[in-house]
Formats: C-alpha cells, structure tokens, sequence
C-alpha cells in the first residue's frame, strides 16, 4: 500500500468517527428535548390541577355567600317595605289597589286622572251617588275604588254629595292622590270642587271649608285654573258666593291672583265673575283685601254694571 492510499484511508476513518459522533450528539441533544416536553406536561397538568383546587375553593366560598347576600337583600325588602307602610301625613294610611290608585305613596307630580263612571252598587234604586246610603259607603271606603271614580262621585251635582265634599275629598287624598291632580273630564282640582261645592243650597260652605283648608295647608296651587272654564279656585268661590271661602283662599293666594281674569267671563277678574243673584257679602270681602273695584271685562263692564243692584 502506497503512502497515499494509506493518507487517504486515514481520512474515511476520520470522517466516519466524526459523523458518528455527529449522529451521537443529535441523538442525546433529541432525547433531552424529549425528556424536556415531558416535564413542561408535567408541569401543566399541576396548573390544571392548581387551578381546579382554586376554583372549587371559589365556589365554596360563594356558596356561603349567598345565604348572607339573600338574607341582606330580605332584610332590605322588609325594611323597605316597613318605610312604605308608615302612616302618611295626616294620620291616614294609603292602600294599594289597581288602576293607577289607590297607592302606596303621594305622587311627586301632578297628573290628569281619566274619566270614569261613578260607581254605583247593584240593584240600587237612585241614579246619583249618595253617601249617606250603606251601600255607597262601603263603595266610598272600599279600597278598591279608584280616584277616577271618586272623581265622578264628586262631579254629581246633588246636595247628598256636595254635603259630604270633605269626606270624598280625604277618600281621594288617602289614595296618594296630589294635592294638584286634575279630573280627566273637568280639569278641575280638588280645590276646585270644594270652592263649587260651597255653594249655598246645593252645596255646603262648612263642608266645603274643611277640605279647602286641608287642601291649603297641603300646598295646593291656589291660582291653578281649569282648562274648560279658565276659572281658578278665587273664581268658583266668587262665583258661588262663598266668603268664607274667599277668605282662606286670599290668605293663602299670591297678590296678582286677587284681580285675575277669566275668559269665562269675557276675561273678567273674580269682582266681575259674582252671579247676577250675588249678594253682598262676596263683594264686601274682595274689597276688604284689596280687590280693584274700577277694573273692566272685556265688554268694558265694571263691578257695578254686574253686581244685582246699584252701588251705594
């Protein structure tokens, strides 16, 4: 063998014990990977296993918790409940029924109840309401009588009615009605109906007092008008001829209410809108608080040219 077929033998040598050492070397590098993944698989299956334990504590923990959430949120239901149920300024307590009232609290707004029919009981023989009756007074007290219907109660022209204005008007408030809340049919307040219902006959000027004075004293708007007749509450009193209406109401009224106008009367303040049967004593208490006795309608009418005999 030649001295160069001996070098070039040397080399293949050379070759296959560095490529079998390569080949080695990946083989060890490919097990420690191996062995790497399943560490790392190891160590994920522990976080499952962590993160299930922290999960089942949570629960546990929630499960405890509701009971003292819900027995919180009954605690405050019946607390709730019990403010609700407190008795209402005046010593009346209000109930709760369908149909817009009666209701648990006093409005926060004024609104316009709609029209209703007056509720009468069965087989009765009258046509009107009368308070009086046992009947009616069961339907009167009854809580499931709405202020809508009250309303209508109030609306029949009769003196079983009118006479009892106080009584169907604190029905009404009773049912968290507002002290400013208008007939749907009228547009007349309370305040309204107990200045008309003051009317002498027909009506009752103590009666009507009792409720005008609670009504006031409840803040009710003494200049509000109805929309129909453009009357405020000084205007039916004048036009019914209710002094002692007129009185409670110009204590508790603004100045520019005293000589307001009317359109019902050709926009005439409350000295022109007296009945031409008006007697004195209407007229008498508009001056003694300051009424303006040379102011004219429309027509150019004074109080003298409307008053039922010469002024003196």
């Amino acid at each position: 063998m030649t001295k160069e077929e001996n070098q070039e033998e040397q080399r293949e040598e050379r070759d296959q014990q560095e490529e079998a050492q390569a080949q080695r070397e990946e083989e060890e590098r490919f097990t420690e990977e191996e062995e790497e993944g399943e560490g790392e698989g190891d160590d994920y299956e522990l976080e499952e296993e962590e993160q299930e334990e922290v999960e089942k504590e949570e629960r546990a923990e929630d499960e405890e918790e509701e009971p003292e959430e819900e027995e919180g949120r009954r605690q405050e239901e019946e607390e709730a409940v019990e403010e609700r149920e407190e008795p209402q300024p005046g010593g009346e307590q209000a109930v709760v029924t369908e149909h817009l009232s009666p209701v648990q609290e006093p409005q926060r707004r004024p609104m316009v109840h709609p029209s209703a029919q007056a509720p009468l009981p069965k087989d009765y023989a009258f046509t009107f309401f009368d308070p009086n009756d046992p009947a009616c007074q069961q339907i009167l007290t009854s809580p499931d009588t709405t202020i809508p219907e009250l309303f209508a109660i109030i609306r029949q022209w009769v003196p079983q009615v009118q006479h009892k204005i106080h009584i169907i008007g604190n029905e009404i408030l009773k049912r968290g009605c507002h002290v400013n809340d208008r007939d749907g049919l009228t547009d007349m307040t309370l305040l309204h109906y107990s200045c008309k219902a003051g009317a002498h006959g027909v009506g009752d000027p103590a009666a009507a007092l009792l409720l005008a004075s609670q009504l006031i004293s409840l803040g009710a708007d003494v200049g509000l008008r109805s929309r129909w007749t453009s009357m405020n509450a000084l205007h039916y009193a004048a036009y019914f001829d209710v002094p002692q209406l007129i009185r409670v109401l110009l204590r508790a009224a603004s100045p520019r209410v005293l000589n307001s106008t009317c359109s019902d009367f050709s926009t005439a303040p409350p000295f022109t809108s007296l009945p031409p049967t008006s007697v004195w004593a209407s007229v008498r208490c508009l001056l003694e608080h300051g009424a303006t006795p040379v102011v004219r309608n429309d027509k150019g009418q004074g109080p003298a040219d409307v008053s039922p005999t010469p002024w003196t």
